[in-house]
């Protein structure tokens, strides 16, 4: 609204709104290295190599974003917190379960990626994954992985594969019973609605 900060930075990332205020926030690079500011003080007590794509709980209550607590090692940090465990390659915009008590984010490691939930990534490697969904009552995570010329569906780091040639990102049903599932076989669309125990037996 026209109003500067007063701090000048030797360089700042994109801006963000904290949800349902005024308030703004931004990564600033100080002497001192990366660090996370609000309304052009700073948030977190710690600085990093690195930090990008902040992200807000949906109460509002929680920030996670992406670090790199040292040169080209990379993380996620919540609440100014980094998970222990760091990726030499990449790690994506973290995401909120809805209970606002899980981070995950997709990482990548010695060229594979897989799914990273609260500072423990899945045993299970893959060519490429997407991004995580969570369950309504946040207890399980989803995501389509792909190996060689499999697709999966991997739910809380158990990988299936249906035979599909293409999925979709899969969605839960709202009570967490059921798992939709959108697939591409032999050039024709299929929906396929399976109860979650049938993956998780």
């Amino acid at each position: 609204n026209g109003k500067v900060w007063p701090q000048v930075f030797k360089a700042v990332w994109e801006p963000r709104f904290v949800p349902n205020t005024h308030d703004v926030i931004a990564p600033a690079l100080t002497e001192g290295g990366w660090r996370l500011y609000i309304n052009g003080q700073g948030l977190w007590n710690r600085s990093f190599a690195q930090v990008w794509h902040p992200v807000f709980s949906s109460d509002s209550e929680r920030l996670a974003a992406i670090v790199a607590p040292t040169f080209g090692r990379w993380t996620i940090a919540v609440d100014g917190d980094p998970w222990k465990i760091t990726f030499g390659d990449a790690v994506l915009p973290p995401v909120f379960s809805p209970d606002c008590r899980k981070v995950a984010a997709v990482v990548k490691n010695d060229n594979l990626w897989t799914i990273a939930v609260n500072g423990i990534p899945w045993d299970d490697a893959f060519d490429m994954i997407y991004d995580p969904v969570f369950s309504p009552d946040s207890r399980y995570v989803a995501a389509r992985g792909v190996k060689g010329d499999k697709v999966y569906l991997v739910i809380n780091g158990r990988a299936v594969t249906l035979g599909s040639a293409n999925l979709w990102d899969p969605i839960f049903s709202p009570d967490a019973k059921k798992i939709l599932i959108k697939e591409l076989d032999y050039n024709r669309l299929y929906r396929k609605v399976i109860p979650l125990g049938e993956f998780l037996a």
